[in-house]
């Protein structure tokens, strides 16, 4: 059997989620994740009708100095959740155009892997499926509120006089692919972008798949293999498999506070009586009281304006261990909201105005996702 018939045998193995059971397995998560293959889906912010481009990054597992195994993974497959439990979809491809690859535009593969293909599985609602992504507008059709993604090597020219095909490997660390989203016009709060996992869901919907992976040499490595037994199903089955869950955050706009006009105080009249009496001593004296008005000083109010508060080294990074966690993005988005007070994360405040705003979150985003300088000048790398 050649190398390339175990390529498309690994591939069926990775891609059996989506005819499978919905039911979860009894899988152990990965025990420590410097130990395992590292997937993470980035996270973005913005409000609804905004487009947000989320990334997909991944790093393989520890070299284990032998032939295949996780440290040589060479396809992937897996479903993200753009929804939560909120319906309608609150996230949609932003463009749904087929390219040449026919991916649809949205979905944008890094040059890294220019050697593999990748499939959005549920992209159209061709050969008559009754649900997808992209569906055509006339058909009343809810977009799929999840994304199926494959990605595989393709096989190289064996070398000149050998038998052997290799499949390549995916790249040792950083992003594969980017997504472009649309927030809905009724969005809100915060929307997960979650993978479905054997180790952390109960169940999953219809047509979508548990994550999982396939070395090289078509052995499929999502949880430590058995001899014998299908992947993730023997007995306390440990994930091979780290995951990093992404979000986007849905910052609703707010009215500006329009100055209320310049408080005067009412003028005041004050009383002035004069005496007036006459020279016949057996009428009795009068008095005849005249109102002067005299105005009171005018009060101007003078705004307050917040300190200012020192320009942060890293937006985003609230507890200053030089990494911008999921965590802390979605505390900058509660203090947007006035949920929250700012003193919880007075790193997100940019230009030290008192406030967070959509371009201070989307600072705190992209230092999540590409990582913080720190003092010394050396970058912190988001894996």
């Amino acid at each position: 059997m050649t190398r390339l018939a175990l390529e498309i045998a690994g591939l069926a193995v990775v891609l059996s989620g989506w005819i499978g059971v919905s039911a979860a397995q009894s899988v152990q998560p990965c025990p420590d994740p410097n130990s395992c293959v590292r997937i993470a889906v980035g996270s973005g912010a913005g409000m609804p009708g905004d487009d947000v481009r989320v990334a997909l990054n991944f790093a393989q597992g520890p070299n284990d100095g032998h032939p295949g195994g996780i440290d040589e993974i060479a396809t992937l497959a897996m479903t993200i959740s753009l929804a939560g439990t909120e319906t309608p979809t609150p996230l949609v491809l932003t463009d749904c155009t087929l390219g040449a690859q026919g991916l649809p535009n949205a979905v944008q593969p890094d040059a890294s892997i220019s050697a593999f293909t990748v499939v959005v599985q549920n992209a159209t609602c061709s050969s008559g499926r009754p649900h997808c992504l992209c569906p055509d507008p006339v058909s009343g059709i809810a977009p799929d509120p999840f994304i199926n993604l494959v990605i595989y090597g393709l096989p190289l020219t064996p070398a000149p006089g050998s038998n052997a095909v290799q499949i390549p490997t995916l790249p040792s660390s950083g992003q594969l692919l980017t997504i472009d989203l649309k927030i809905q016009p009724a969005a809100s709060g915060t929307i997960p972008l979650h993978v479905l996992t054997a180790w952390s869901d109960s169940e999953r919907p219809p047509s979508t798949a548990f994550v999982s992976v396939g070395d090289r040499l078509a052995t499929d490595q999502t949880c430590v293999p058995a001899a014998g037994v299908p992947p993730c199903t023997g007995t306390a089955a440990v994930s091979q498999l780290s995951i990093v869950d992404g979000a986007v955050a849905v910052v609703m706009p707010t009215s500006s506070m329009t100055p209320a006009g310049t408080p005067t105080d009412t003028p005041t009249s004050a009383v002035t009586s004069t005496a007036t009496s006459t020279a016949t001593p057996s009428e009795t004296p009068t008095w005849s009281p005249t109102l002067t008005a005299v105005p009171s000083a005018t009060l101007t109010a003078t705004p307050m304006l917040p300190t200012p508060t020192p320009v942060p080294s890293c937006v985003g990074d609230c507890n200053g261990d030089g990494h911008v966690t999921i965590d802390e993005i979605l505390i900058m988005v509660n203090i947007a909201l006035g949920n929250t007070a700012l003193q919880s994360c007075v790193a997100g405040d940019a230009n030290g105005d008192g406030q967070i705003g959509v371009d201070e979150i989307l600072t705190a985003v992209n230092n999540s996702l590409n990582g913080c300088s720190s003092a010394t000048g050396q970058t912190v790398a988001p894996f």
